[in-house]
């Protein structure tokens, strides 16, 4: 139906402007000859040069528009009969946009499925506005969110070590009375729960409350904001105080965990892929997930993105929830070894925040290859999972 509507629109409104009918060839001379607004004429010519009807659509103005461009083809004493064929679409358009939901919108977003140019482009808006709401609401918008998961051979050769480097770029608050969720994570087992080694490397001033999770205050504000871990459950969330007599200003505030064995090396019936979630919290311009993976693991293996709207990134059903976000899935980019020399335009210190990790972990450069996700204006709540699916272990090397 959209197609044949779009069709219908497009011929009737060709007609319309057609040599015999009105001479009208471009839009300057609709602009000129019937004095209609500039920017209605481009996107009404827009949609009658479409390739695609339905695209076609979305390209049209709104009814009313239409009916303003109707009034005036009277005026000016076009032929009847092409203007009530033009009348005729514009009552078939202005039906279906009901049949809809009534708005313009809606049908815009039914009709991007059809068109991938159209559909990127009324997600890319959706997300900014999306953004706009969420930082009007929260009182709080970042430049860039960025995580950072490095995995690497663990001390049980049979597991895969996670370090995890995770914060937010350019903070800002526009509410400072208001507390405000930076982020949070799962408790470890209590066998699990003393700091390591690892961590204890970047340490750099631990959060108050909890030793498994450190800030790096290398690459965070100094002094850095008042922070506080709060228990629920088995998680913790990391919370900013709320701060009701201090001017907003930006803040950068990144933090560093480490979890031992957090795959298994090789696939499992109950561990099939490994995955590294990422879960905004925060309105962001920008979101940055690199994912490093160690030379010696995972050779073969080419991970994927999955974009879900609930769900634990372990769970099997994590694909029941999945968005068909065509925009989204080409942002998964291999980008080889030497991960170092690949910095990201949204975070300006991307560069030499890898450079002190690898010297603080005792990695080269070369140590790693890198995929990367980058989205702008992530929506809050979604999860983003880059998931590596599992190799089966050699026969060779079976027990």
């Amino acid at each position: 139906m959209l197609k044949q509507i779009g069709a219908q629109a497009q011929s009737a409104w060709r007609a319309l402007f057609s040599p015999e009918s009105a001479g009208i060839a471009r839009p300057t001379d609709l602009s000129n000859l019937w004095e209609v607004e500039n920017t209605l004429a481009i996107r009404l010519f827009q949609a009658i040069k479409e390739p695609d009807a339905v695209v076609s659509l979305q390209r049209l103005p709104a009814p009313s528009a239409l009916r303003t461009v109707l009034s005036t083809a009277r005026r000016h004493q076009a032929p009847e009969q092409r203007v009530r064929e033009a009348e005729a679409a514009t009552d078939a358009y202005e039906a279906l946009i009901h049949r809809l939901g009534g708005t313009k919108a809606n049908l815009d977003t039914h009709a991007a499925r059809f068109g991938q140019d159209a559909r990127e482009k009324i997600e890319r808006t959706a997300k900014q506005n999306i953004f706009r709401g969420m930082a009007h609401l929260l009182g709080v918008e970042a430049r860039a969110s960025v995580l950072l998961c490095f995995a690497f051979p663990g001390q049980d050769p049979e597991m895969v070590d996670e370090l995890v480097v995770h914060g937010y770029h350019g903070l800002r608050r526009h509410r400072p009375e208001l507390p405000l969720v930076l982020g949070s994570r799962e408790m470890l087992n209590a066998e699990d729960a003393s700091p390591d080694a690892y961590l204890e490397q970047l340490h750099g001033g631990a959060v108050p409350g909890d030793g498994e999770m450190t800030m790096l205050r290398e690459f965070s504000s100094s002094p850095p904001p008042p922070i506080e871990a709060i228990p629920e459950g088995r998680r913790i969330l990391y919370v900013l105080r709320s701060s009701p007599d201090e001017l907003p200003g930006e803040d950068d505030l990144f933090f560093a965990s480490l979890h031992r064995g957090a795959d298994p090396r090789w696939a499992k019936p109950d561990h099939p892929r490994a995955r590294y979630a990422f879960i905004p919290h925060n309105p962001s311009r920008h979101m940055i997930c690199d994912v490093y993976v160690h030379r010696d693991i995972w050779q073969s293996s080419n991970p994927e993105l999955v974009i879900a709207r609930t769900g634990d990134p372990a769970a099997p059903n994590l694909l029941a929830h999945q968005f068909d976000r065509a925009d989204f899935i080409e942002t998964l980019q291999p980008m080889g070894h030497l991960a170092t020399q690949w910095s990201s335009p949204a975070y300006l210190r991307h560069r030499e925040l890898l450079a002190h990790i690898h010297e603080e972990m005792g990695w080269t450069p070369s140590d790693f290859r890198l995929y990367r996700c980058s989205i702008r204006y992530p929506v809050p709540g979604v999860w983003y999972t880059v998931q590596f699916p599992l190799p089966n272990k050699p026969i060779g090397d079976a027990p």
